[in-house]
């Protein structure tokens, strides 16, 4: 019998084949996702490192190419001096022009504790209170505090870089919600109250590097007329370039003084926030939590320092018209 070799090779082939080929198409996938996994990465570390040095970050996903750009620098002026930024990203400071310096406070997140709201209704008039929206009439306590001399301020709750496990709540400006969803909840926040001088965001929050979530967010803002007072962890140029395109007056600094929850901490924080005031001609503008000892040892502080002739001012006086 003649043994036809080609026949059996190509079977064997085809065998072979059937057996292997899932394999390579595995295996080419694999090398091509790590392919793409390398240009994203180096996509990524570009625009990080953009963004970080204040600069636009363009992809057009036709050509898949990046542009980098600079973006014109803008000074935001404010009460008699220019907003500057510290070497650490957290500590607020205006650098000064002339004049002496000036100090603003803010107590955030009132509304909730009845006694620690009416606490800080009794604090020197000078501090700005800030309340929460989900605290039960906050017009009235807008009302309120404008009796006892207080400009208000309305929190906005924004998702933070803790989240899940430091939870906004649901009336939250959420990274991973649709525009539709967000402006919903932030209408919520802002129709709670009337007349209120300005909105601060969340401290830590993520949303304001979110080019695509905060730009319909200071727009709404920019309707009611309000201040946005947000903390930058690192310059976000664009984001400022858009709030001075629309007119929208912020605060882009400030310093949290009660993260560390104890009297002596909380003292020897103020004390360096006083040496940067008087001592160093800076303008800062700090901002406490509604806890019972921050009301307090803020409230003795705060009569200290006006009666050694410090400035403290409302937080409308650091936004120059």
């Amino acid at each position: 019998m003649k043994i036809n070799f080609r026949n059996i090779l190509i079977k064997i082939f085809a065998f072979l084949s059937n057996i292997f080929w899932p394999v390579a198409n595995i295996l080419a996938a694999a090398l091509l996702a790590t392919f793409l996994y390398q240009i994203g990465s180096e996509y990524l570390k570009q625009s990080e490192s953009a963004i970080a040095d204040g600069k636009q970050v363009i992809i057009d996903v036709a050509t898949n190419e990046i542009t980098i750009r600079a973006v014109e620098e803008r000074q935001v002026d404010v009460s008699e001096g220019i907003l500057s930024e510290s070497g650490d990203g957290f500590e607020p400071v205006v650098q000064k022009k002339k004049g002496k310096s000036t100090l603003g406070v803010i107590i955030t997140g009132l509304g909730l504790d009845k006694n620690v709201t009416e606490a800080a209704f009794r604090m020197p008039e000078e501090v700005a209170l800030g309340f929460s929206p989900y605290a039960e009439a906050v017009n009235k306590l807008v009302e309120s505090a404008y009796s006892f001399g207080h400009e208000p301020f309305l929190n906005i709750p924004m998702q933070t870089y803790e989240y899940p496990f430091d939870d906004p709540g649901p009336l939250a400006i959420m990274t991973n919600l649709s525009k539709a969803k967000n402006m919903f909840r932030l209408k919520a926040v802002l129709s709670a109250a009337e007349g209120y001088v300005g909105v601060i965001a969340s401290p830590k929050e993520k949303v304001t590097h979110s080019l695509v979530n905060i730009l319909p967010v200071i727009d709404e803002i920019k309707k009611q007329n309000a201040i946005f007072v947000y903390n930058e962890k690192v310059s976000n140029q664009f984001l400022k370039q858009e709030a001075f395109s629309i007119g929208l007056p912020v605060i882009t600094n400030y310093t949290i003084i009660d993260e560390e929850l104890t009297k002596e901490q909380l003292s020897k924080k103020l004390e360096k926030i006083k040496t940067m005031v008087v001592n160093e001609g800076l303008d800062v503008i700090i901002v406490g939590h509604a806890y019972p000892l921050t009301i307090q040892v803020v409230s003795n502080w705060v009569q200290g320092l006006k009666q050694e002739g410090v400035d403290i001012a409302p937080i409308s006086k650091f936004i120059k018209n």
